[in-house]
């Protein structure tokens, strides 16, 4: 297929153009792109291919699995492995298995297949709301509700785009059917099922709590008013979120908290 020289120099593959840098002989042309790139002389882009393995390079670049164990950070001791998640009291968890000096590790520096992984989630909607509260309340003017935001940083990326296949292979314990106390006594019964006596102190209060912060939480019952009752962005949150809920909801219909089955 012939191929038009690029004119849009604005259009630029991070990923692709390093790639090519880390390659590249001074003679060979300068690209910005994958179009750019499939424009070379075919001598060069047979090199690229034959010698410096650039379609697996491509298929790294296309592949969110790939993305996710790289930036991905988790918490490990021994075999058990703990994935935080933002807006799911991972601070409180973060902080504490820090403490108890569990290293803090990329994903993918680990054998998934060694290792038991654990987390905490909330309803995905839930979860959106008190991300979206977050995000108002450390803005200039926390007292402005943004209704037309869906996805506005990091806690408000759905979990399936956030951890893809990993998301099946966690051993989660679903937040909002649990008091805290509750969830740190199902994580001491996965813990023993390891014959690890790891006790995590209880009747003690999370800091980033709405009891902490009652304005925070007058802000949240803002935001959540604005969403609900506004049928265009509902709509919109359960058609970004359909993946998360079919998810949330599978776990809440196999949700163990004495453990009779691990995932591994």
């Amino acid at each position: 297929m012939a191929h038009t020289s690029s004119t849009n120099f604005d259009m630029i593959d991070l990923e692709i153009q390093k790639f090519y840098n880390s390659v590249k002989d001074p003679n060979w042309p300068v690209i910005n792109n994958y179009f750019d790139f499939i424009n070379l002389p075919k001598h060069i882009q047979e090199e690229c291919n034959n010698q410096h393995h650039f379609q697996q390079r491509k298929s790294q670049i296309v592949d969110s699995n790939f993305w996710i164990n790289s930036y991905q950070t988790v918490y490990q001791y021994k075999n058990l492995v703990y994935l935080p998640v933002a807006k799911c009291a991972c601070t409180y968890y973060m902080e504490f298995f820090t403490s108890m000096g569990w290293k803090n590790v990329c994903l993918n520096e680990i054998n998934l297949d060694t290792v038991t992984i654990f987390g905490t989630i909330r309803h995905p909607i839930e979860r959106f709301i008190k991300g979206m509260t977050q995000y108002i309340y450390h803005r200039d003017d926390p007292n402005h509700v943004l209704p037309e935001v869906i996805i506005a940083d990091f806690h408000s990326i759905p979990y399936h785009l956030t951890y893809g296949k990993l998301l099946q292979k966690v051993n989660w314990i679903p937040m909002d059917i649990l008091t805290d106390d509750q969830i740190k006594i199902c994580l001491m019964k996965l813990f023993n099922k390891f014959d690890f006596n790891i006790q995590i102190p209880l009747n003690d209060e999370r800091k980033n709590s709405s009891h902490v912060y009652p304005e925070k939480r007058i802000l949240e019952d803002r935001v959540r008013k604005s969403y609900f009752e506004n049928k265009k962005r509902l709509f919109e949150l359960h058609n970004l979120y359909a993946e998360d809920l079919k998810f949330f909801y599978n776990l809440l219909d196999t949700f163990d908290p004495d453990w009779q089955h691990i995932i591994n």
